[in-house]
């Protein structure tokens, strides 16, 4: 026998919690001022990512409405992003206030 229930993980009428966006920096067009991302849990439009090369902060990005399937088009802000680079949102563990990812502007 197969019982099919359900379960709520939210109250009704209130939205989910999401958690901090995480993604892979898989294309960079540094003349253009873009990067694409490949992402593992999705940036809200318009969010802010600091960009890891290993321990080491590189770049900000702003995620744009630019996707298709898990694929995020985000535009420099700050720093210079290379593919396999990690992007993740603010609330990720070791991420730094975004005026500190900021010091990293030409």
């Amino acid at each position: 026998m197969l019982w099919a229930g359900g379960c709520r993980t939210t109250a009704p009428g209130r939205a989910p919690e999401r958690g901090p966006a995480l993604a892979y920096v898989v294309r960079v067009n540094a003349e253009q001022g873009f990067a694409v991302l490949d992402c593992l849990a999705s940036p809200r439009v318009g969010e802010d990512l600091t960009v890891w090369r290993g321990e080491r902060r590189v770049a900000l990005v702003r995620a744009s409405a630019r996707r298709r399937g898990s694929f995020v088009a985000a535009d420099i802000i700050a720093g210079e992003p290379q593919a396999g680079d990690l992007a993740r949102g603010e609330g990720s563990p070791d991420v730094p206030r975004q005026d500190e990812a900021m010091e990293m502007r030409p």
